[in-house]
C-alpha cells in the first residue's frame, strides 16, 4: 500500500488524522461557475493563515494581508475538484 512508502511522522499524522471525526467531500469545479469554495468563510481562513504566518509585526500586516488576497484569487481561479475536509462541528 502507498501509506508503507511514506515517512514514519507522516504514517502517524494519517494514524492520528483517521481517529478523529471528520468527513472528505469532493467538490467539482465547473468554468463559468464559482468554485465550491469561494465563500467568505474560506476567504477569512486564508487570511488569518497568512497573517498569523507572516505578520511578525504591525509593518508586516499589509503585506501578509496582500499575500492573502493573492493566494485566495489564485485558489478559486483553479480548475479541477477540491476535498473539503470538515470535522463533525462543520
Amino acid at each position: 500500500e502507498w501509506i508503507k512508502g511514506l515517512p514514519r511522522g507522516a504514517r502517524r499524522t494519517l494514524v492520528k488524522a483517521s481517529a478523529q471525526n471528520f468527513s472528505v467531500v469532493t467538490r467539482p469545479i465547473y468554468g463559468g461557475k464559482p468554485a465550491p469554495h469561494s465563500s467568505l468563510a474560506h476567504f477569512r481562513c486564508v487570511v488569518a493563515h497568512e497573517v498569523r504566518l507572516l505578520a511578525d509585526s504591525p509593518d508586516n500586516f499589509f503585506d501578509a494581508l496582500g499575500q492573502a488576497l493573492s493566494r485566495y484569487r489564485n485558489c478559486i481561479s483553479q480548475a479541477g475538484e477540491i476535498r473539503e475536509y470538515r470535522d463533525a462541528e462543520g
